[in-house]
């Protein structure tokens, strides 16, 4: 696996759904721009567990475990926002 590329695709794509975040949060379309902005969370957090471990990323979708896999230190209030957007 190449590591750089498998993360610029990450980031890449993370980027695209930030700019439909926004984009949809203009149209005041929340529950899309919500999502969207989960997927920006999760890809991003994604790209730092391959950038840390060198391995792929595990097939989950909960942003506590992901930013915990990536060794992301996080404060007591960061930690809860992850889980709040994961629910």
């Amino acid at each position: 696996m190449d590591v750089e590329k498998v993360v610029q695709y990450r980031l890449t794509t993370a980027e695209g759904d930030w700019v439909a975040a926004e984009h949809l949060l203009t149209s005041d379309d929340y529950p899309h721009a919500l999502f969207f902005g989960y997927l920006y969370l999760e890809k991003v957090l994604k790209a730092r567990v391959v950038r840390v471990t060198g391995e792929p990323a595990p097939v989950s979708h909960n942003l506590r475990y992901l930013a915990e896999k990536g060794k992301l230190p996080l404060s007591t209030e960061q930690e809860a926002f992850l889980v709040r957007v994961t629910e």
